[in-house]
């Protein structure tokens, strides 16, 4: 193996470490940045480091690169080796327990008539509950409040907030469960990771670290970032903060709230100039002036056999696979989550089309089959695809694709949402058509939302050697613009002329 030569930023990163007690780096796509974190704890011989990410897999890819006198765990392990032991008996002996099992512990004996036609039963209600101790459980908040309970789409805020409110007694109780230890007798509900991270964070933690290496920190979830900045030791943060796409699930853009000095790596060693070309477009409609370059080049134009397909929505996934199946090919879907989720919607349609709506949050709102189809088409453009492969192919079908379904390493084509695509990378990538071009109610074009423009840039820094934009290639149309509520910066290159 060759002897790693860093780049001049690369380099004035390991420098300036030496000397900094705190320090962020926004590293763009593929700029070698756990390397360079390597280089950092090895200059760092004498102290004691850590080594740390939100994602597992990062972290075990990570320990077996970083020397000797660095440790690499995720916040979980770091919370079990701390606070798990008095837990130890409810960890073995949690598994999943029914929605109305969790209604029968906690005391919710009926259910709520939300609208006119649609009735959430006490199941469903305990199901809402144990999210917003999730919720909870990934913030840094001491109390858990009614905001950490879920909104369930298609109700008003006012409908919203009547049943968050309701339901915030049985969430602090549920919580009041799971802190009991086993010397107490324990609790009924299932104990995971997350609680007893949230159990550590509350305690004020102090790692026995002197330097502490925080990789992909925009998707780090606020419960572990409190952590974090109450520590002394000397700290570095590094990551995309164009990639933080992950909101959704808790994260938090760690770097941009971390008081430190700024550093930047541009350089990405995963794609060549062409592709580089094409994330720096979506790079322009964010209040930043960062701009990557590439290395090499790469080719944008027609991909006729991707090597993946990156889409927006797992109804844009579903119809891909089916497209990729019917041509012969072996189809591959990332992310351990999607099939789940995909069937879970399947079932959500045929429960619709019978009125009898339906437990699967995102839909929850909706009793019948045609209320969700008229929601789709007038208000959520990202349920659209989904209610489309329904209607066209039916919930049978979509079944069957997913039971043909290889594993991504025996696959000829690899599907994908933009999002699970993130810490991804292909040779060939094709976008989906369902990243369709932002317009108002009577089809003008509008400015893309600050998720929208990252998700885009996700998806498109994916491919190392040849970029089909599909859905995205609007934006060629539509620079120069603006994000909503956000102008454009000039490029590095013009930026003080």
């Amino acid at each position: 193996m060759s002897a790693f030569t860093p780049t001049e930023e690369q380099q004035v990163v390991i420098d300036i470490l030496l000397n900094s007690q705190r320090l962020k780096v926004v590293a763009g796509a593929g700029a070698g940045k756990t390397e360079t974190l390597k280089q950092c704890a090895t200059r760092l011989a004498s102290k004691k480091v850590l080594y740390t990410a939100f994602n597992r897999d990062i972290v075990k890819a990570g320990s077996g690169k970083f020397p000797k006198n660095t440790n690499c765990f995720t916040s979980h392990k770091l919370a079990y080796d701390a606070v798990a032991k008095p837990y130890v008996n409810r960890l073995n002996e949690s598994g999943r327990m029914p929605w109305r099992v969790k209604a029968e512990v906690l005391g919710i004996t009926e259910g709520v008539k939300i609208t006119r036609s649609q009735f959430l039963g006490a199941g469903t209600l305990a199901g809402l509950v144990s999210e917003g101790v999730e919720n909870f459980c990934r913030g840094s908040e001491a109390e858990i409040d009614w905001h950490h309970l879920p909104k369930i789409d298609g109700l008003h805020k006012s409908q919203n907030y009547q049943l968050r409110t309701m339901l915030l007694p049985y969430a602090k109780r549920y919580w009041e469960d799971l802190r009991r230890t086993d010397a107490q007798g324990g609790g009924r509900m299932p104990f995971t990771p997350n609680h007893f991270r949230k159990i550590w964070q509350l305690g004020e933690p102090i790692l026995p670290y002197d330097v502490v290496l925080l990789d992909e920190a925009q998707d780090t979830a606020e419960v572990f970032m409190d952590v974090v900045r109450r520590q002394s030791a000397q700290t570095v943060l590094i990551g995309d903060t164009a990639q933080s796409v992950n909101e959704w699930a808790g994260a938090t853009n760690a770097i941009e709230h971390f008081n430190a000095p700024e550093l930047r790596l541009t350089r990405s060693f995963r794609f060549g100039v062409e592709v580089a070309e094409e994330g720096n477009k979506w790079l322009s409609l964010l209040r930043t002036d960062m701009r990557i370059t590439g290395t090499g080049h790469s080719r944008v134009g027609d991909v006729p056999n991707p090597t993946a397909v990156l889409t927006r929505t797992n109804g844009e996934a579903v119809r891909q696979l089916m497209l990729a199946q019917d041509a012969g090919l072996r189809v591959g879907l990332a992310g351990g989550k999607a099939r789940t989720e995909i069937t879970q919607l399947c079932r959500a349609a045929d429960d619709l089309k019978r009125g009898k709506g339906t437990w699967v949050k995102a839909l929850m709102a909706f009793t019948y089959w045609d209320e969700l189809q008229q929601y789709a088409e007038d208000e959520a453009r990202d349920l659209l695809p989904f209610v489309r492969m329904v209607d066209t192919c039916g919930t049978d079908t979509i079944r069957s694709a997913l039971k043909n379904l290889v594993t991504v390493d025996r696959a000829d084509r690899v599907i994908s949402t933009a999002h699970v695509s993130k810490g991804l990378e292909f040779r060939r990538v094709k976008i989906g058509e369902d990243f369709t071009e932002p317009v108002d109610e009577h089809g003008s074009p509008i400015d893309p939302t600050t998720q929208d423009i990252k998700l885009a840039y996700v998806a498109v820094t994916r491919a190392m050697q040849e970029l089909e934009l599909g859905g995205l290639a609007w934006i060629n149309d539509r620079l120069p613009g603006r994000a909503r509520g956000n102008p454009v910066l000039p490029t590095s290159d013009s930026a003080g002329r």
